[in-house]
């Protein structure tokens, strides 16, 4: 007879001694760093994707809701950038910043490098197996709610040799700015009030949408988080 996971932890929860039930309410700061994957739809079929760089800071509250469980939402300012690389050959006309035409340039590939920063609002359900000290491990699971604060990409053209011709930023159209996503990880506590934890945020809805362009990340983090 299989038994699911949920099944075995609530198993464990209720075998759990009564200091679980006892821990007072937790605050704490967490910091993260980790690798952002983008996820694009595009009208074009030759491009490719590559991460880039993830991090968040911010804060926590933990809740104890009895056994092995507690509740912990958090707040965390994040920032999340990758790169799309479009090779396709072709020619246009560079101009100066006054529109003077400056001459034809012929180039190879065209990189776009978005990056998105946000709020955002994990609210975590956590099972802890030992006591609140050094060596307890936790797992988590949740929703997380965001709101993209400011979406930009940096544009940059390379001739066929590789060498950049041409790089500008512009901000990104059409933001979806609230957003909703999934988080899972675990946790290991290193000393009483600090902690290091491995999770993975993904969204479940689209950073950017139109009818020719969709956009979204999802990130790997591991991070180091402090009680008070």
């Amino acid at each position: 007879m299989k038994i699911s996971l949920l099944t075995l932890l609530l198993i464990a929860g209720l075998s759990q001694p009564a200091f679980a039930q006892t821990s007072p309410i937790t605050f704490g700061v967490r910091a993260g760093l980790g690798i952002a994957f983008l996820s694009e739809s595009y009208t074009t079929s030759f491009f490719s994707t590559s991460p880039g760089l993830n991090c968040s800071g911010g804060g926590l509250v933990n809740i104890p809701l009895g056994g092995i469980w507690s509740l912990q939402p958090e707040v965390h300012f994040m920032y999340e950038s990758g790169k799309r690389t479009d090779s396709d050959t072709a020619t246009y006309m560079r101009v100066s910043d006054d529109g003077r035409p400056l001459g034809l340039v012929k180039f190879s590939s065209v990189t776009y490098t978005p990056k998105i920063s946000s709020l955002h609002i994990p609210l975590l359900i956590k099972a802890s197996f030992g006591e609140p000290k050094a060596h307890q491990i936790n797992v988590f699971l949740g929703p997380t709610f965001s709101y993209i604060v400011s979406g930009n990409s940096t544009q940059e053209y390379f001739d066929t040799v590789g060498q950049s011709v041409e790089k500008n930023t512009f901000e990104l159209a059409s933001i979806k700015h609230f957003q909703v996503g999934i988080t899972v990880g675990v946790e290991y506590r290193i000393l009483t009030n600090l902690l290091i934890d491995t999770r993975f945020n993904y969204s479940i809805t689209n950073y950017v949408e139109s009818d020719w362009y969709q956009l979204r990340f999802a990130n790997a983090q591991v991070g180091l988080a402090f009680l008070f």
